[in-house]
């Protein structure tokens, strides 16, 4: 199971992921890096489903896109070649969902993207649905609780639609993350995120692997500045 929290502003986006693979109920393993740093302009990647189709899809990514449909043909090529190669895995493909961040310009001004793509018949083969600015966006570890998602979602997304700076957004995320690893067997206590800043005319990214309660004590402790390229 999976937890990915996302977040937009006009200025920044978060993109935080646990690091659990559960092989049964009573093993797991807390190394596993789901969240993948991007050439610039993009940002970061991570996604929930078939673990095998999601990599190939971050492996895709790695390369220079030409603008967001290149974006969704990379999801639809990764997606032929799985089926492909494994056709008793087409249903866990079609229900995989991934999350992408970076920076694109309307002609006059850049700003931050957060795009939510599947390959399901849902969406259109062309399509992104895009995160709205200042709000948060979860895909919760299968099985969890309604209850529980609703109480969360009554306790912190009350604040969806009105603009956090960088350093609240941050501990929104990771508080509702805490939240949810509490809760879900199948989610680590090692929160890993992944930050894109647009810092004027410059494009920052940050990136911090750690557990949550030691980020909630102290969140600008624990991120570094990554280099670009």
């Amino acid at each position: 199971m999976t937890v990915v929290i996302n977040y937009l502003s006009n200025n920044y986006s978060i993109v935080a992921t646990d690091t659990r693979l559960t092989f049964n109920t009573n093993e797991y393993r807390d190394d596993i890096i789901k969240l993948r740093s991007l050439p610039i302009p993009l940002g970061f990647v991570a996604g929930v489903g078939f673990s095998t189709f999601l990599e190939r899809y971050k492996d895709f990514m790695a390369f220079p896109i030409s603008g967001a449909i290149d974006i969704k043909a990379r999801l639809l090529e990764a997606a032929r070649q799985i089926i492909i190669e494994t056709p008793e895995h087409k249903f866990g493909v079609e229900n995989s969902e991934v999350y992408v961040s970076w920076i694109t310009n309307d002609g006059k001004n850049n700003y931050c993207k957060i795009g939510v793509m599947a390959t399901q018949p849902a969406q259109k083969e062309d399509e992104i649905f895009y995160i709205k600015e200042n709000t948060m966006h979860i895909a919760y570890p299968s099985k969890f609780p309604k209850e529980k998602i609703a109480e969360i979602e009554e306790k912190h997304l009350i604040l969806n639609g009105n603009y956090l700076d960088l350093w609240a957004a941050i501990n929104l995320v990771i508080t509702i993350f805490r939240d949810i690893s509490f809760e879900s067997d199948g989610v680590s206590y090692l929160c890993h995120i992944g930050i894109q800043v647009l810092d004027g005319a410059n494009i920052r990214k940050y990136i911090a692997i750690e557990n949550v309660i030691r980020l909630i004590e102290n969140p600008q402790k624990h991120f570094l500045e990554l280099k670009l390229t």
